[in-house]
């Protein structure tokens, strides 16, 4: 599955960057710690099982123990198989056509989004997206407010991969948002807003999106 989507990933270099990272990266540690616990220790009989279920409990597992862990052989050796199967099941629910990637967002506004976007240059659509329809949720704004999603296409080379990955392995993250992490500059195709209770979708031309 990850030579078929044609993207720069090895399960080696996924550790390295977790390990890399782990200092100043909430999300990474969080991950790291689901990856080890919930899989890694499940399959393998490891030297720092009682001391890191130890930490856990007691609420903080030191970075020098995980990182003793993902650099032990035994966890190398599993990754490239256990942890890369998890990977390819993610990344096979993704809907994939033309280097293209679907994508959807969910918003709620106090406004007509729909009129104030058709008179605006730009459009800020955000970072944080979804893989499916069903994982475009709202978390900011009040209920009572209009809700749109939007609908989009991005190349693959848009997504932040190792973001995307770590936030859907990890259930903390990505259990009900199915979560698509797009760089900061990324250029949308076939952009449209579904305005939930209508029927139609709206389309835009000639806009710039960020």
């Amino acid at each position: 599955m990850l030579e078929l989507m044609d993207i720069k990933f090895s399960v080696e270099n996924f550790i390295k960057r977790l390990d890399r990272e782990l200092t100043h990266d909430y999300e990474c540690q969080e991950a790291l710690k689901f990856i080890i616990s919930d899989l890694f220790l499940k399959d393998i009989d490891s030297q720092y099982e009682d001391l890191f279920f130890k930490q856990l409990i007691e609420g903080e597992v030191e970075n020098k123990l995980l990182r003793s862990i993902i650099r032990s052989n035994s966890f190398k050796e599993w990754s490239q198989y256990e942890l890369a199967q998890n990977i390819e099941t993610l990344l096979s629910k993704f809907s994939i056509k033309d280097n293209k990637v679907k994508i959807f967002r969910a918003i709620t506004c106090s406004y007509d989004w729909i009129n104030k976007a058709a008179k605006a240059d730009k459009i800020k659509t955000g970072e944080c997206w979804s893989y499916c329809y069903d994982g475009a949720i709202p978390y900011n704004g009040c209920p009572s407010e209009q809700e749109y999603i939007f609908f989009a296409q991005i190349s693959k080379q848009s997504i932040d991969w190792f973001k995307t990955i770590i936030l859907n392995l990890c259930p903390v993250y990505g259990e009900d948002e199915q979560e698509v992490r797009l760089f900061s500059k990324k250029r949308l195709s076939n952009f449209s807003v579904e305005k939930v209770g209508d029927i139609l979708h709206y389309t835009f031309s000639k806009k710039v999106y960020s």
